[in-house]
């Protein structure tokens, strides 16, 4: 059985650390995926929530806005 080198020695725990590194840093990443999949989520059922509690009162504005801007639109008979 061979004894490691000195540099096999000192180069073993820097290996470890990398590695518990990258671990956590995979870790990480996900966490952070699924904090942004819960934000979109709850920003999803907000928007699903003020469609429910304004939508008519919204459809009705465009509504509106669509009349008005056609009336105003209409091209006057050209001369004869």
């Amino acid at each position: 059985m061979t004894t490691p080198s000195l540099l096999q020695r000192c180069l073993l725990p820097l290996q470890a650390r990398a590695r518990s590194a990258a671990a956590s840093a995979e870790q990480a990443r996900g966490a952070l995926m699924a904090e942004y999949g819960i934000l979109i989520f709850f920003v999803g059922i907000a928007g699903f929530g003020i469609l429910v509690l304004f939508g008519e009162e919204v459809w009705e504005l465009f509504f509106t806005t669509e009349s008005e801007f056609d009336t105003s639109r209409q091209i006057p008979p050209a001369p004869d």
